[in-house]
């Protein structure tokens, strides 16, 4: 078994840590309000928590209206997505993150 720790959250049923898995995933807390959070998943079961939520939420009629009316936009529908808009659900965690596509990107072309 691992290491336990006092911060991070112990998947019962496993006993083991989870993991953070992403940084920054948008989260609708309410149809007027979005925050940026992590999302931690068991490495054994792979159950997804979130957590972490940022101190400051970005609201539709508050100071940072302009970051929510973007955010919004990214989300769509969803109640959790990750930087790029992809819902994360326990089947499908995430869009595959930039910089793992390598080559695959071609820079834009420049006349």
């Amino acid at each position: 078994m691992s290491s336990l720790s006092q911060h991070t959250p112990i998947c019962v049923p496993c006993q083991l840590n989870y993991r953070c898995e992403l940084n920054g995933v948008l989260v609708r807390l309410d149809p007027d309000t979005i925050t940026a959070a992590d999302l931690y998943q068991c490495p054994s079961c792979g159950h997804q928590i979130v957590r972490g939520f940022a101190q400051r939420a970005m609201e539709r009629h508050g100071l940072h209206q302009a970051m929510f009316v973007l955010a919004e936009a990214v989300m769509g529908l969803a109640t959790i997505t990750d930087r790029l808009g992809c819902p994360i659900t326990q089947s499908q965690p995430a869009c595959i993150p930039i910089e793992d596509v390598g080559d695959t990107i071609e820079p834009p072309h420049r006349y």
